[in-house]
Order: structure tokens, then sequence, then C-alpha cells
């Protein structure tokens, strides 16, 4: 009488599915950005490679509008990272950038997108003309909310540099002011910017 050895399959529909994450954002930049991090910093594949025994995730961006309320860096994430998430109806990663100067006790902060489209870079390093401080901090701060009802989870970076004149190209934001290690943020290739950017260091915050 002969024995066989059992074998084992693997039904490919019980695999695990990768998990979805919804990136707040209409910015394609932000976009090339956060797949940066997430896929080459991380211990995270995207997902579809089966290859692979890494946790999967499948990240597509989701433009959702709304008014951002006012108050601190950390106020105006959980509120629109919350209201995202109510918005989509599921899991949402959200990224708010701030610029503080030091000679303004940490303004223009979460406001910066709208002193840049009411002033201009050069209007920029005009406030600090009376200044001789031009330190100014470069802050990222990610929010995750599961779903609706959620409470957010925020992750937060900073990175010390300073406001010089305009250097390198104009399409992303207050990049071309804010200068760390000799290099404006404009100066440097995504990778690069990536790895000596904010959110290197990004950390949970209170």
């Amino acid at each position: 009488m002969s024995s066989s050895t059992p074998t084992t399959t693997t039904d490919s529909s019980k695999a695990a599915r990768p998990t979805t994450l919804n990136f707040i954002t209409g910015n394609a930049n932000k976009l090339a950005e956060v797949r940066a991090i997430l896929f080459t910093e991380t211990n995270v594949v995207e997902g579809g490679d089966n290859s692979s025994n890494k946790p999967q995730l499948v990240l597509q961006s989701r433009d959702v509008p709304g008014h951002e309320i006012q108050g601190s860096i950390e106020e105006v994430a959980r509120d629109k990272c919350s209201r995202a998430a109510a918005v989509v109806g599921g899991p949402v990663l959200t990224e708010d950038t701030a610029l503080e100067f030091a000679a303004y006790n940490g303004l223009p902060g979460p406001y910066i997108k709208y002193f840049l489209q009411a002033v201009g870079h050069e209007g920029l390093n005009n406030m600090l003309a009376a200044y001789e401080d031009k330190t100014a901090f470069a802050v990222c701060t990610f929010a995750y909310c599961g779903g609706p009802g959620q409470d957010p989870i925020l992750f937060q970076g900073r990175t010390q540099g300073r406001i010089v004149p305009a250097r390198g190209p104009s399409n992303f934001g207050w990049d071309p002011v804010f200068e760390y290690e000799g290099k404006t943020y404009a100066e440097m290739d995504k990778a690069e910017k990536v790895r000596l950017g904010p959110q290197k260091i990004i950390r949970p915050s209170a």
C-alpha cells in the first residue's frame, strides 16, 4: 500500500487584501511625496505586489473641498482629517504643512498658503527685511483617521532652516524660499527633500 504526503494548497481568494487608504489632496506633488515616503521609507509595499509578504497598501488620492478652521497647527490638522473621514466614509490620511518664522513667534504657521497667495515669495522675504533673524521652521503634520466618528492620530516633524530670496522652481508652494543646509527645498530633488525634510522625523504629536 503506497503512502502519499498531504499537500497544502493556497486559496488566493482568501489571501489578505491590501488596505486601501485615501490620501486627501488634489496636489500631484504632495501625492508623489507621500508615495515616496510610504513605499521607500517604510516596510509597506504598494498593493498588487504579490511577491512580498510585507503589508500591502493601496494609496489613492481624493480631493475633498472643505473650510479650514482657524487655530493651531494641530487643531487645523485634526479638524481637516475628521471632516475628510466623514465625507469619504472610511480611513483617510491628510497632510498639512506650515511655515513658522521665529521673528513672528510662529506666524504664518498653518496660514502660510494664504500669506503666499497674498504676497508671493518676495513678500515673504520682505516680511523679514527688518529682522536679523531669518530662522524658520518647516512643519509637516500627517493626520490619520480610521473613519467617521473616530479621533484622528497626528504625526509631526519639524525642520529648522531659514528664509532666503527665492531659488529653484517655483511650482510647489514656499519651497523656493526655505533653505536647509545650503539648498532651498525647490533646489532639492524629490528623494533628497523626503530624506532631509520634516517628514524624516515624523513622530506622534499629542
